[in-house]
């Protein structure tokens, strides 16, 4: 049975996605470290050891979103899981709750509806927010004022960076357009005989 993408619930695949999505991260900035140490022992051009690092970054970050997406795809999150079903099922006998494989291709346009839904929920707060900051911080004087004004702008933002990531959440789970042949939904864990693979 299909469920509604309610606050809670989006919260919750947000979450799973995050936790998921920063530890992959932790381990594979001490791998780049690791091999950024090694590259300079080798005496490797700091332009070029630089370059490759930035590169490997990008690639990385982008491949371990896409992991996570697919590691919380079919997960018990609760009373619920994500699930990827069909737009149109084969066969007479084929059920429209039943889900379809989580290919690279069906990842990749999950990504980039959470992405670009991401980017639009955060520049409309961003502008208004970084003027206020910007002028705050040229009128306001001592170095102690700023630095508490630093701080208080961080905090800002990684709470803004959180609110954001499960309004996007939000919206893709509850659009429920096509996603070229499948779309998102999120199912309930109550059928029989519906176990979850991984408990979350």
């Amino acid at each position: 049975m299909e469920l509604q993408a309610t606050w809670n619930r989006a919260i919750r695949v947000w979450w799973a996605f995050v936790w998921r999505w920063f530890l992959a991260f932790i381990g594979g900035e001490l791998g780049l470290i690791m091999v950024a140490m090694i590259l300079a022992i080798a005496h490797v051009p700091k332009i070029l050891l630089t370059a490759m690092l930035g590169v490997a970054l990008v690639f990385f970050m982008f491949w371990i979103a896409i992991r996570c997406l697919k590691w919380i795809q079919g997960v018990s999150l609760g009373d619920f899981r994500l699930a990827f079903l069909p737009l149109h099922p084969q066969g007479a006998e084929a059920e429209a709750t039943t889900p379809v494989e989580a290919t690279s291709g069906r990842l990749w346009r999950f990504w980039w509806t959470l992405f670009w839904r991401f980017f639009a929920v955060s520049a409309i707060g961003w502008i208004p927010f970084v003027v206020v900051a910007m002028v705050l911080l040229v009128t306001k004087t001592g170095p102690h004022m700023g630095a508490a004004l630093l701080v208080g702008i961080w905090i800002f933002l990684m709470a803004k960076q959180c609110v954001d990531g499960i309004i996007a959440f939000k919206w893709a789970l509850s659009d429920r357009s096509s996603l070229g042949d499948f779309r998102l939904a999120l199912m309930s864990m109550a059928r029989v005989g519906d176990e979850p693979r991984i408990q979350s």
